[in-house]
């Protein structure tokens, strides 16, 4: 991830790429550049979604519009012209796949296996994902249809599915996410992506890689599942609080909200007073300090923070309230830490 990145409000994952899209609308991409899937275009912005197929990047603009780049030898970054009011988008490997405002789907790109045919009639849909040689959509009703290569049934809707509020696509498998927070897949299990936690619930997101599943809860907590040779599914600990989920071919991203909840400790050693502050993240150094881009007390005053050890106290050591920051300093602490 960029030094720096921050105010990311979504992301998206390709073979070997990511992508992310900043509060303000811009574009920032890393990995893989080999076919310049990684190169946003010069002065894109106006973008409010962000999504990547293996190797190329897509971005829906404010104007319903949309702009690709990267690997086009199968034309998926070959945007129709005139293409307008589009609300959703969904790259898959060799294909690029839309969702226009009238709730009708567009695709362009390779359809080898039929993955850019929409089935006659489709209309309704609300969502839509795109897997490599598959695309899947969701209707107003709850229910999934999915069309493309059905060689490892990923296009084999579960009967009776119904309910569903989202919807996610591999390579190979397709994952639906219900409104009751449980999570359907099927597809290839060949690595267990298909083989959902028996005790999830609660699940607010979901994302599918090439053979591992992510899913979010309500917490914001992050599980995933399937193959993990690449630590794909290995959660770091310092993730939580997470917003948004992406994955690629082997690897995972995760938008964490960092809030910093500190409550205001008096001279007693009561508790006076609470807030939530938001940022765009906190970390204490190995020596315990650490900035905030808002301050939270007045200097001298002693906060509790919530730190992915748990809550510990901390003294504001300085504040400048000419750029709303604050120097803190933990107490007690000998290892770096993030706060979330």
């Amino acid at each position: 991830v960029p030094a720096g990145l921050n105010s990311v409000v979504a992301v998206g994952a390709g073979a070997n790429h990511t992508v992310a899209l900043k509060q303000d609308g811009t574009v920032v991409a890393w990995g893989e550049n080999t076919s310049g899937q990684s190169t946003v275009p010069v002065g894109l912005n106006g973008v409010v979604s962000v999504a990547a197929g293996f190797a190329h990047t897509v971005a829906l603009k404010t104007d319903g519009t949309v702009v690709a780049w990267g690997y086009n030898g199968e034309g998926q970054c070959s945007v129709p012209p005139g293409l307008s009011s589009v609300v959703a988008i969904a790259p898959g490997s060799w294909h690029t796949a839309v969702l226009k405002q009238d709730g009708k789907i567009l695709a362009w790109g390779r359809n080898g296996e039929g993955q850019g045919t929409v089935p006659a009639g489709l209309s309704g849909v609300v969502a839509i994902a795109s897997g490599g040689y598959h695309t899947v959509a969701l209707k107003q009703d709850g229910t999934v249809v999915a069309w493309g290569r059905n060689f490892d049934g990923e296009c084999t809707v579960p009967a009776g599915l119904s309910g569903v509020v989202a919807v996610a696509a591999g390579p190979y498998h397709t994952v639906a996410l219900k409104q009751d927070g449980t999570v359907v897949a099927w597809g290839k299990n060949s690595a267990g992506e298909c083989s959902v936690p028996a005790s999830l619930s609660g699940v607010v997101a979901i994302a599918a890689g090439a053979y591992h599943t992510v899913a979010v809860n309500q917490d914001g907590a992050v599980m995933a599942w399937g193959d993990n040779r690449e630590g794909q599914r290995t959660v770091p600990a310092n993730v939580g609080g997470a917003v948004a989920i992406t994955a690629g071919r082997a690897h995972t991203v995760a938008v964490a909200d960092r809030t910093l909840q500190a409550t205001r400790i008096g001279k007693t050693g009561v508790a006076e007073s609470s807030a939530t502050h938001s940022g765009t993240g906190f970390f204490i150094t190995d020596d315990g300090y650490f900035v905030t881009n808002q301050h939270v007390a007045g200097e001298g005053a002693t906060v509790r923070l919530v730190t992915a050890a748990g809550s510990i106290a901390a003294k504001v050591v300085k504040v400048d309230k000419a750029n709303d920051l604050a120097l803190l300093k933990a107490e007690g602490k000998s290892t770096a830490l993030p706060v979330i």
